[in-house]
């Protein structure tokens, strides 16, 4: 007996010998299967794009489909795509999620989308999942991040579900799934490297700060609020590099700061009289650097230590 993705490539094959067209009847003669199946081999190969509907006088009459199909531009993608009918079946996969299931496409097809062993995902997003295939049936698209466990691998997936209207004009749904896992490890890695800095930094005596490209702070360490006398509140609120500098020194420092944030130079040791809150100045050596993301400039970083206190 063939199997199910066997029949449609045979129909696929008889239609390529047959340019003129086949009716259902014709089809079912060749092949050998009731009017019924053929039916609805067709519908399946119409809503992929692989087959065309022509009525020719009282006869329908199929041809194979001359556009790209669907599901071959879908197989292009490392995305993950299921396409449903409005009564949440699957009617279409692409090879990438079926390589992720490790099932084939006899095997999900007509099946509920949560039959599939997609992996352990909390209720909630079960539930947000369920409420976007909903609307999605009402014309509204959404977009989310679905986090599940599979063969006790944690994994995050970025999730597009697309209103899509199939080739028999009913309504039905795309998803997408883009497998995000590692940007997302990777972000939680660079929050946690940040926290362990900032821990240190908040250990150290001297003055440690860093802003963005118009050297306003973005951190500064607990000694920084003592030295200046700037409460966290103040500080939350924006300050700039250059507030903290005395006028003799203020261009300096700012010729000296477009220099380090465009990756000209470094301070390394480099003397300043900054200014305290109320009004007092102190002496520091600066060790200032650029600060970067993804190869990005996106600030600077340095360390101040306090001439006075020696």
């Amino acid at each position: 007996m063939k199997s199910y993705v066997e029949e449609l490539e045979q129909i696929k094959r008889i239609l390529k010998n047959h340019p003129m067209g086949l009716t259902v009847s014709e089809i079912s003669e060749i092949i050998k299967v009731n009017r019924n199946s053929v039916a609805k081999y067709l519908d399946v190969l119409a809503i992929s794009c692989d087959v065309e509907m022509r009525v020719i006088g009282p006869a329908k009459l199929f041809f194979l489909s001359k556009r790209i199909p669907i599901s071959a531009m879908m197989n292009q993608s490392n995305d993950n795509f299921i396409v449903l009918d409005n009564m949440m079946n699957i009617i279409d996969v692409n090879n990438s999620i079926l390589a992720f299931i490790k099932k084939n496409r006899d095997d999900v097809i007509g099946k509920k989308v949560f039959d599939l062993n997609l992996g352990v995902m909390s209720d909630k997003d079960k539930e947000k999942l369920k409420l976007a295939l909903a609307e999605a049936l009402n014309g509204k698209e959404n977009t989310m991040e679905m986090n599940f466990t599979k063969d006790d691998i944690g994994y995050c997936h970025k999730l597009q579900v697309i209103p899509t209207k199939l080739a028999d004009e009913s309504n039905g749904m795309t998803i997408i799934g883009k497998d995000i896992t590692e940007q997302k490890n990777a972000v939680c890695a660079l929050k946690e490297s940040e926290t362990r800095f900032r821990e240190l930094a908040d250990q150290l005596p001297e003055i440690i700060f860093e802003t963005d490209m118009e050297g306003n702070f973005t951190f500064a360490n607990f000694n920084a609020f003592d030295v200046f006398g700037y409460t966290k509140e103040e500080f939350d609120k924006g300050l700039n590099v250059l507030q903290m500098v005395t006028d003799e020194d203020k261009e300096r420092a700012m010729k000296n700061i477009q220099l380090t944030i465009s990756g000209k130079r470094e301070a390394k040791g480099e003397q300043y009289k900054l200014v305290r809150k109320d009004g007092t100045d102190f002496l520091v050596s600066a060790y200032i650097n650029n600060m970067t993301r993804n190869n990005k400039i996106i600030g600077m970083r340095g360390i101040l230590i306090s001439l006075d206190k020696r």
